[in-house]
């Protein structure tokens, strides 16, 4: 029994002794050479550098200010601030301690940073190394250092630096781990060596740092723990491994518990990004753009060199994928584990990219910088992308060495080049600097006059600007300590407006971020109302900064002054409240500015838009806008009930429009599915989509022009008579029916005065007659006759000729007649092009209906009767309506159909408005007799709940939104819309 136990013991010992005899092998191998010491050394040197050079040449930015006013707090206050932030409080502790042994100038906050992104360099190194080589370990380490991205972040007073190095500690630490169990024997779990246990303990204690200095350093432990359960169960004696581990990571977890109540809240909390989500495919691309090429390249440029990149990332993951299965084998002492660990640096980088995705999918706040923890795999897989391609991967379509060899020696020439290129453009490129604070604090400072106090729009950038700036008041709109997207400065802004203006003679505003606090542009409308804006002479990076003067006495009114008042319902959910106009002289070249305000009733759930037209008394348009109602970066799913809000708009009119006065028209439509609002009249029924808000005056026509710039179809140049000359002209459109309308614009030239007033008319020749426009036009508009005409300008005509809705179909000449006022006979005839007029099908038969009836609506419109289906349905489904028209002659003028599913207070639950027959069939083309067959879909809305509902229909001019009245037998009006039957929606 003695010789038995002695024995076992003997071979547990010599398996101790071959286990550590592999371990020492192992090492002694893959140790890095005395040259590739002395070269890792020149790197980091060059590491130093690069990151300490410039490093106080910019002026710190928004978030180191909050790094540098928090650090100066006390421990407590800090403590207290990072738990109502999104980062844990340890980068700002280290900061503390450091600023009162180095000071807190620019140099002395960053150069933490840059310390931790040298210190970086020799682990990319050493896990590189570890992972694939020495030759990989040099490569990444030489990336990382050229690294514009690296080099941004190691030259900002904030955290990203640190936690990527407690990263990489980590991992390091990890794979020392798993090569020391992999080549261990089994021994009890109590029986860890004194190494094994120091270095599980720097594991816990590194990753407890970690995650207390960046919320995300959280992915990083959860790589690790996967790669740690895929590593132990991939081994037979997997127990003591994942035992251990367990406890380890255990430890992790558990102290962070106390901090984690404050992380979920915060982050449920957070509203300093807006509301919605973020694509997959958008974070991979700006983490490609940004680990690439950093923050210093023009984007355009950034997209070509990324693509090199991403394809020598694709070659290094495959590279990765070919060592674990066993199709490639490099140069290494391979343990039993060898080809599970090329999946490392994969997992590393797409477990915290797909985990920054998921917590940020439904709430938009992304930034590459976020994911550097992960950016060490990247310059790994680069780096094993660039020794496949030199080396002899198998799966790839290149056999020939020296082809390969310099296909390699290419792509690392190309990323050392093109990182060079952005570190030069970081040290020396002004388009690329932070922004700038320090400069707009010491203009103020040099320029401010007595009595003159500092507004800073929006307030939360307070702790940057302080640390640069120490005399007057400061005040900040909004006061919150961060930003929010729902703090939106609106007209209660007046009283903090009226607070600075007491004792002051002026302000100067900082604009930064204003945008999102302020989209509206309430603030410096206030102040562009009632102070003088007084000149700044310089333009500063990131920021901008106005300047005005108070007048004694000054108070700014709570309430916006509308110039033209007035209140247009849209579906009890927006109310337009008025517009004011930019008072200054209008002429077409020059964009009308618009102020419209808008009252939202309830909130809203649908992005609107607004669609503004400026038409004249014919109906033609000559200027069009469609934006959102208020500013692009506040849709009205953003607005709040019961505020008042501005809405600014540049209307461009064409170039040409002629002097006179023009219509504004306005409506609202959902911007998803193009359907308009209702305008709902004093008794809350639907008068039409477009409302008529007032009237714009143009003052005078363009200067001179180039024909560039008038967008003209046909090219003409024709001079007519006394001086007068015919530019070009569209005729629309080429191909028309009988009935419909043809515009011709006209553009009009004038070499000198014009001594007598031109007219004109529109002739249409066919084989066998002509035929020609009711009516004789002024050239531009009646008020701007030709004899008003200045020389060297250009005017611009647009004229509506109405084909008879019998005429024959033909290829017909259209000719342009110049006439003196007065006269009936031709000065001039101008050859245009030819419009074809095709054939339109034309029944007077009544086809079969389920529902005849009989109304009559003015102007000889008649109602037949209608089908509809189904009479039953479900919310949100769609009801099929075909009505059946007559009309007992011309109508003149283009109405619009409306159809309406009302509950029992007449409100709208579900509508379809059209010109008939879907837009082919204009009223306009209707002859005498005709039936007219008018399809519509209503789609019923997904709200509406179950009961019964009435279906009517109408007509009304989308002009004047007036409904046509239905008549009796004695031709007296009796209503102006037909009920046509129930509607049940089912539960």
């Amino acid at each position: 029994m003695e010789q038995v136990a002695g024995s076992r013991e003997q071979g547990a010992s010599a398996g101790r002794d071959t286990g550590a005899l592999v371990v020492s092998e192992h090492h002694q191998a893959n140790a890095p050479k005395c040259p590739e010491m002395l070269v890792t050394i020149l790197i980091v040197g060059l590491a130093f550098l690069l990151r300490v050079y410039h490093l106080n040449g910019q002026s710190l930015w928004y978030d180191e200010g909050f790094s540098a006013f928090l650090s100066q707090q006390g421990l407590a206050e800090i403590t207290a601030r990072t738990a109502a932030d999104i980062h844990p409080p340890l980068y700002y502790y280290l900061l503390h301690l450091w600023i009162p042994l180095a000071g807190d100038g620019e140099f002395a906050l960053r150069f933490p940073s840059a310390v931790f992104g040298v210190l970086s360099v020799p682990l990319f190194y050493q896990v590189g190394r570890r992972l694939f080589g020495n030759q990989i370990g040099l490569l990444s380490a030489l990336m990382a250092t050229l690294s514009p991205f690296y080099v941004w972040y190691s030259q900002e007073a904030r955290m990203y630096t640190l936690v990527t190095l407690l990263g990489l500690c980590s991992s390091y630490l990890l794979l020392r781990l798993l090569e020391g169990y992999a080549v261990q024997g089994r021994e009890p779990l109590s029986g860890l060596s004194g190494r094994t246990l120091l270095l599980w303990a720097g594991l816990v204690a590194i990753n407890v740092a970690a995650i207390y200095t960046h919320f995300y350093a959280l992915f990083l432990v959860a790589f690790q723990v996967i790669y740690l359960l895929i590593y132990g169960v991939s081994r037979a004696r997997r127990g003591r491994l994942l035992w251990h581990a367990g406890l380890a990571f255990g430890a992790i977890g558990a102290s962070y518990l106390p901090w984690s109540g404050f992380v979920l809240t915060r982050y449920g909390a957070d509203t300093s990004y807006w509301e919605g989500s973020l694509a997959l495919g958008a974070i991979l691309r700006r983490v490609l753009l940004d680990f690439s090429t950093g923050h210093t390249v023009y984007e355009p440029e950034a997209e070509k060199i990324a693509l090199v990149y991403l394809l020598v990332f694709i070659l290094g993951v495959g590279g990765s994928v070919a060592l674990a299965l066993g199709r490639w084998h490099l140069s290494l002492p391979v343990t039993n584990r060898r080809p599970l660990m090329a999946t490392f640096p994969i997992l590393y980088m797409a477990v915290p990219v797909l985990l920054v995705y998921a917590i940020s999918f439904n709430r938009p706040k992304f930034h590459s910088r976020y994911l550097m923890l992960a950016s060490p795999a990247f310059f790994w897989l680069i780096s094993l992308g660039i020794r496949a391609l030199v080396g002899d991967l198998k799966p790839l379509l290149v056999k020939k060495t020296w082809t390969r060899l310099a296909l390699g020696l290419a792509a690392f020439g190309f990323i050392i080049g093109t990182s060079g290129m952005a570190l030069a453009a970081n040290y020396s490129n002004r388009v690329y600097v932070r922004d700038d604070f320090r400069s707009v604090a010491r203009y103020i400072q040099a320029h401010q006059g007595p009595g003159e106090a500092v507004i800073l729009l929006s307030g939360h950038m307070r702790p940057v600007f302080s640390y640069y700036y120490n005399l007057g008041d400061v005040f900040s709109i909004p006061d919150m300590p961060t930003l929010s997207t729902k703090a939106i400065v609106n007209y209660h802004v007046a009283e903090a407006l009226n607070q600075v203006a007491q004792g002051h003679s002026g302000a100067w505003v900082v604009l930064w971020q204003d945008q999102v606090v302020d989209p509206n542009g309430i603030l410096l409308g206030l102040l562009d109302e009632r102070a003088k804006r007084l000149p700044v002479d310089e333009d500063f990076w990131g920021i901008e900064l106005r300047r005005y003067s108070f007048a004694p006495g000054v108070v700014f009114p709570s309430q916006p002054e509308i110039e033209n008042p007035q209140a247009v319902d849209f579906e009890d959910k927006i109310e337009f409240r008025g517009f004011s106009l930019r008072a200054s002289d209008s002429p077409a070249d020059q964009d009308l500015g618009l102020t419209l305000f808008w009252l939202a009733r309830r909130p809203l759930n649908v992005d609107y838009r607004v669609s503004i037209r400026v038409k004249d008394e014919a109906g033609h348009e000559w200027g069009q806008v469609d934006q959102r109602p208020s500013s692009y970066l506040y849709p009205t799913t953003r607005w709040q009930p019961g505020e008042i809000i501005p809405g600014q708009v540049k209307l461009r009119l064409e170039p040409g429009t002629p002097p006179g006065e023009y219509r504004l028209e306005l409506g609202l439509y959902d911007a998803a599915t193009r359907i308009g609002l209702n305008v709902l009249d004093q008794m809350g029924h639907p008068a039409g989509q477009v409302k008529a808000i007032g009237l714009v005056q143009i003052d005078r026509v363009w200067g001179k022009a180039t024909l560039g710039d008038l967008g003209l179809r046909y090219v003409l140049g024709q001079r007519l008579d006394d001086g007068l000359e015919l530019l070009g002209y569209d005729l629309n459109p080429d191909k028309a029916k009988p009935g419909e309308d043809l515009e011709l614009t006209a553009l009009w030239g004038a070499s000198r005065r014009l001594d007598q007033e031109y007219v004109m008319g529109l002739e249409f020749k066919g084989r066998s007659r002509s035929v020609r426009a009711d009516a004789i036009y002024a050239l531009a508009s009646p008020s701007y006759p030709t004899t008003a005409w200045r020389p060297e300008t250009v005017v611009r005509g647009k004229h509506y000729f109405h084909l008879p809705a019998d005429l024959e179909p033909d290829e017909w000449g259209a000719r342009l007649l110049l006439f003196a006022r007065g006269s009936g006979v031709p000065l001039e005839e101008v050859v245009l092009k030819d419009v074809i007029v095709e054939a339109r099908p034309y029944s007077t038969v009544i086809p079969p209906m389920s529902n005849a009836l009989r109304a009559d609506f003015e102007h000889g419109i008649s109602l037949l009767g209608f089908d509809v289906s189904p009479e039953r349905l479900r919310p949100g489904a769609e009801i099929e309506l075909t009505l059946y028209w007559r009309s007992s002659g011309k109508v003149g003028r283009p109405y619009t159909v409306f159809t309406h599913l009302l509950d029992a207070q007449d409100v709208i639950k579900g509508q379809h408005d059209g010109v008939p027959a879907g837009g082919d069939r204009p009223t306009t083309t209707w002859r005498k007799d005709e039936v007219i067959t008018d399809r519509h879909l209503l789609p019923v809305k997904p709200e509406v709940r179950p009961g019964d509902y009435l279906l009517e229909v109408g007509l009304y001019d989308a002009a004047s939104g007036k409904r046509l009245a239905i008549l009796d037998d004695k031709g007296q009006s009796v209503g102006d819309r037909v009920v046509l039957r129930s509607i049940t929606v089912a539960p």
